[in-house]
């Protein structure tokens, strides 16, 4: 059966040399019904170039087998011509890593196209870890600080040397080989959701990005002093062992209140940020017609977090975007959400509240029922329902009023790396279940995700089927 819309997964290069060019793309085509490959060509963001290999992928599970060394980091050709306006440069092999210097972009997309499909390719922004820093020359030019003037390993927003460094990668990729799009993506928190969470006391002080604000008519001084101000008193909130008598909610409001150019600095951040988007956008376009680019948005703004759902607008973003891929992963979601929203926020800015009561009140602003949903005490041990992704999709779909596309990125399989262990078991129905209520929301196609060499067998085919499903109709 031919599927008519967007059927993507997400691979890693390296997955075609450990499972095999053919046996990997005929089990996604004639298993999973994907129809688009969307491939990292580079792995620099933070995951190490020596995960175990997969040996295996059946009924009951995936196996592994160590690696023996390294991977390439690069999967495609340099092309210096496109690279002129960055100083930052090609990112370093570890000597002897397997596929080093292979061509496994080109081999991928032709022989995808051969099969009928197509090949779209993925950066996020590098930001975890100190992965860049370690192998890309001159990566420390374009690194952020926080308000106290600490280094941070997140990127200066828009800054010069980066976002060329991506648009000549960019134009690299799809002047050369036979793709069909680029989506690009970042995954952090704007500089007031991260400092209410007690992670950083925001970012986006650096030299480069305060003297773009200084011309832009604002006062980064004032900036980085509201942040300190604002970093203290979450702390303040954090060590106290009782709620505070006036509340936490007020206190962190009439901080905001107070001093409105937090608000200022966030908004700032955030469209700077949002710059590169819109000249991928542009450069695409410009390429190729037909060269389409597609927005990845992480799970957090979709799930839980607050300051940030409510930066991120759909409807503004389907203006420089052909799809938005809204990160929509059942499973994962209660440790997520327990993990990264309920127990930081109630030790901070909604100490006045119960898990269960905060829990109660994040369902309702995002559009969730708390009545079907797990409750505060269950997050760990079973996921969200293949309702509340319907939810989201359709809060989406009517966000962007047709002016973009929306794919929804179904994530299964996803490994939880937190000490906190938790009995959440991964359900190919739930998956089955997920991919139909995204349709019948209204998207325009689905992207597994979040990792093919992640997947399991059992939800691969339940992908498939409901992908069919959903084609037949």
């Amino acid at each position: 059966m031919k599927i008519p819309f967007f059927s993507g997964v997400q691979i890693a290069p390296i997955s075609l040399i450990d499972e095999g060019m053919t046996s990997c793309l005929d089990l996604l085509q004639q298993t999973a019904a994907v129809n688009t490959l969307v491939l990292y060509p580079m792995t620099i963001y933070g995951v190490e170039t020596n995960k175990p290999r997969l040996a295996s992928r059946t009924a009951q599970g995936n196996t592994h087998q160590p690696r023996n060394g390294h991977y390439a980091r690069v999967s495609f050709q340099w092309h210096p011509e496109h690279m002129d306006r960055t100083r930052l440069g090609r990112p370093e092999e570890i000597p002897g890593a397997e596929a080093s210097g292979r061509d496994l972009v080109g081999e991928a997309a032709e022989a995808a196209r051969s099969r009928g499909m197509k090949t779209v390719l993925r950066i996020l922004e590098p930001c975890w870890g100190n992965a860049a820093s370690q192998c890309i020359p001159h990566w420390n030019l374009v690194l952020s600080r926080d308000a106290a003037g600490r280094p941070q390993t997140l990127l200066s927003p828009a800054h010069p040397d980066y976002n060329h460094w991506i648009l000549g990668i960019v134009e690299t990729l799809c002047r050369h080989y036979p793709v069909d799009g680029f989506k690009y993506g970042y995954e952090r928190n704007t500089p007031l959701a991260m400092t209410l969470a007690g992670t950083s006391p925001g970012t986006g002080f650096d030299e480069t990005f305060m003297e773009r604000a200084r011309r832009d008519g604002l006062d980064p001084e004032a900036a980085r002093r509201a942040y300190l101000s604002l970093h203290a008193l979450v702390e303040e909130l954090h060590a106290a062992t009782a709620s505070p008598l006036e509340g936490s909610i007020i206190l962190v409001a009439r901080h905001l209140l107070e001093h409105p150019e937090l608000i200022a600095w966030d908004k700032y951040w955030y469209e700077a940020m949002e710059e590169l988007p819109r000249l991928i956008h542009q450069l695409l376009h410009s390429i190729r017609p037909g060269l389409e680019s597609g927005r990845h948005v992480a799970q957090g703004p979709v799930l839980y977090d607050l300051f940030d759902r409510a930066r991120i607008n759909y409807g503004s973003m389907a203006a420089y975007t052909d799809w938005i891929k809204p990160s929509v992963y059942p499973t994962i979601a209660g440790p997520r959400m327990h993990a990264w929203w309920i127990q930081r926020s109630l030790s901070r800015t909604f100490k006045d509240l119960s898990a269960e009561e905060l829990l109660r009140l994040t369902y309702r602003w995002t559009g969730q029922d708390p009545d079907r949903e797990p409750g505060a005490s269950a997050l760990l041990e079973r996921g969200m329902s293949a309702a509340s992704v319907g939810r989201e999709i359709a809060r989406t779909v009517a966000a962007v009023g047709g002016r973009c596309k929306v794919i929804s990125g179904v994530g299964f399989d996803v490994p939880w790396w937190n000490e906190e262990p938790i009995s959440v078991k991964e359900d190919a129905r739930l998956v089955a279940g997920s991919i139909t209520a995204s349709m019948e929301a209204g998207a325009d196609g689905i992207l597994l995700s979040r990792e093919f060499d992640e997947m399991t067998l059992p939800c691969l085919e339940a992908a498939g089927q409901a992908v069919r499903a959903a084609a037949s109709r």
